[in-house]
């Protein structure tokens, strides 16, 4: 998708009010308060998911449509980097790269692999997006914003944002997956705000985004996807043994070196707005 001019799709719509309505709903944090589990317990687990997601060649194409804007001597910030799926690659290749990240557990593992490698031109600000000020973030030349968007005021968000950004700010985030639709009829489980929320923000701020939605599948254990659905979207366990049944009942659950798995497929939108 690569609109050529910059379209809501409704018009009666507040766009940024509607995000923060439905994120309140289903988004990642109430997801955890729902099954009582903290956040940093969850990005403990997460890292784990994750490395699962690499070995399956995650970010792949995502990381490629970012590094593919990035510029020689190119200053980068990446907000809400986590452990550094995308701030690594890019300080490897930009002149510098600031990365935000509030959570303890991300950022300490963000640290680990600044260390490894060895860089020096990656810094880590530990703070909340909503919390800084943007004369403590500077101005960048590429802004980048992937899987981060637990942010209520979504519209002061990406305002400021485009504040820090000198020529490209990049957001991904999620479109749909392969059983967005399964969750929903099965088991009555709503998904969280996708992308367009933020495309029509962006819209109603007078900007005109391109978008490119980029599809990605892989395999996965069984049960390790039923341990990441125990967070998110916080299923019970009688909620895991009834899809468990289901997804076996439509032969989507097959036995990979001994293990129950499935193929799993998911879109995510690359946005990207020129300044």
């Amino acid at each position: 998708m690569n609109p050529s001019r910059c379209e809501t799709t409704r018009d009666d719509v507040d766009w940024a009010a509607a995000w923060r309505e439905h994120l309140l709903r289903s988004g990642l944090e109430a997801n955890l308060s729902r099954v009582g589990l903290l956040p940093e317990e969850f990005w403990t687990r997460f890292g784990g998911w994750v490395q699962r997601l690499s070995r399956n060649g995650y970010p792949g194409v995502l990381l490629e449509r970012v590094m593919a804007l990035v510029q020689q001597g190119d200053s980068v910030l990446d907000v809400g980097a986590g452990a550094g799926t995308y701030a690594l690659p890019l300080a490897r290749v930009a002149c510098q790269v600031t990365a935000v990240e509030p959570s303890p557990v991300q950022a300490g593992r963000l640290a680990a692999g600044v260390r490894q490698e060895g860089l020096t031109n990656l810094s880590i600000l530990p703070h909340c997006w909503e919390e800084l000020d943007p004369a403590e973030v500077g101005v960048h030349d590429l802004v980048l914003a992937a899987h981060c968007f637990q942010m209520h005021d979504i519209r002061a968000a990406l305002s400021k944002m485009c504040r820090v950004t000198r020529r490209s700010l990049i957001l991904i985030h999620a479109v749909d997956n392969d059983l967005t639709d399964t969750l929903r009829t099965v088991l009555g489980v709503e998904p969280g705000p996708n992308y367009i929320y933020l495309y029509n923000t962006l819209c109603e701020m007078g900007f005109c985004p391109d978008v490119d939605i980029v599809t990605r599948t892989y395999r996965v254990p069984l049960e390790t996807q039923m341990d990441m659905f125990r967070c998110n979207p916080g299923l019970s366990e009688d909620q895991c043994r009834r899809l468990c049944h289901h997804l076996e009942g439509e032969s989507r659950v097959s036995l990979l070196d001994g293990q129950p798995s499935m193929e799993r497929r998911h879109s995510d939108a690359v946005i990207h707005v020129s300044m």
